[in-house]
């Protein structure tokens, strides 16, 4: 799916908020120069990814998404990233159907959420920097580093956050699993296993990401890139066509 500019739903909540492609490679970069505090930036796609849990009969089908993402100051801002329903307004919580990633004020750690309405529940795990970790990730603030002969302008310490969405039965090749669950990577390493108790399955998502700012001080989250791939059901079983 790729998206035009007239896809995207916009709030933008502190009147001097942007949203604009900078840096070498394309950052897109959601800032503000004075947010008004609880100002939201946000933005979302349309609804056109779900997830489908399967059976011990009927092969539900891989999702997986990848993003790179840096923030301003971590302390001072609420973010997400990840699929959200439509309805989803403001990054201080995560949203009642979604899956993807979570960073609260006042922390340096980073959470991966599923949440589902219809479940009743969530499930949020804190993401260590090696599996099995007692460690968590330590989020740190972003600067632009200055363009030069030998170096790029682009902005400093950022992440890489992924999961991969395994369904019942499908990756009986890796553990002979009986339930579906996700895969959460942190630079490219898988560092968490996740049921998908919570997961939105009866719910069409988009892709989501933005802040709500704790003060006044400006601020900016920058993202990479966002991939998202969906299986999709064939004549015979499920393919990437």
């Amino acid at each position: 799916f790729k998206y035009v500019p007239a896809d995207w739903t916009i709030t933008d909540e502190g009147g001097s908020e942007t949203q604009t492609a900078d840096y070498d490679n394309g950052w897109l970069t959601q800032a503000d120069s004075a947010p008004g505090a609880n100002a939201v930036n946000l933005l979302e796609g349309p609804d056109v990814w779900s997830f489908q849990k399967g059976s011990a009969t009927v092969p539900g089908l891989i999702t997986a998404f990848e993003t790179s993402i840096a923030i301003g100051d971590v302390d001072k801002l609420n973010v997400w990233t990840g699929l959200a329903i439509a309805t989803y307004a403001d990054p201080i919580a995560v949203p009642a159907d979604g899956v993807g990633f979570h960073h609260a004020e006042d922390t340096t750690t980073i959470q991966f959420s599923v949440k589902s309405s219809t479940a009743g529940g969530a499930t949020s795990t804190t993401l260590p920097t090696l599996p099995g970790g007692s460690t968590d990730i330590t989020l740190e603030d972003s600067s632009i580093t200055t363009k030069s002969a030998i170096a790029a302008s682009t902005p400093t310490n950022s992440i890489r956050l992924g999961f991969i969405y395994m369904p019942v039965n499908r990756d009986a090749y890796h553990d002979g699993n009986t339930a579906g669950k996700f895969w959460v990577f942190y630079n490219g390493m898988k560092v968490a296993e996740v049921a998908d108790t919570n997961l939105p399955y009866d719910k069409m998502l988009g892709v989501s990401l933005g802040w709500q700012s704790k003060g006044t001080d400006t601020n900016a989250l920058y993202t990479d890139f966002i991939k998202v791939r969906n299986e999709r059901m064939g004549v015979t079983a499920p393919s990437w066509n």
